[in-house]
């Protein structure tokens, strides 16, 4: 595995606790009736979702281009 995959692989898991600890501190907020709590938690849940998204797509497209690139590969062997 490569650096920038290693390193694209451990925001995506922060990412996914971000969105956790969001989605956790908002639903502590909309219980509790703070509102500014609740506000806060749901748009860090949104930015971790925005995070990962982008990350994770970014991986698809790379290992869509290796497996074209193996296929190709393997076409050429005879």
């Amino acid at each position: 595995m490569s650096d920038n995959a290693l390193i694209e692989e451990t925001i995506v898991d922060i990412a996914d606790k971000t969105i956790s600890g969001g989605a956790l501190a908002g639903l502590i907020g909309w219980a509790s009736q703070i509102n500014w709590i609740g506000l806060t938690g749901a748009l860090v849940a949104v930015g971790g979702l925005v995070v990962s998204f982008y990350f994770q797509h970014k991986r698809d497209k790379r290992e869509s281009e290796l497996h074209q690139a193996k296929l190709q590969d393997l076409k050429r062997q005879p």
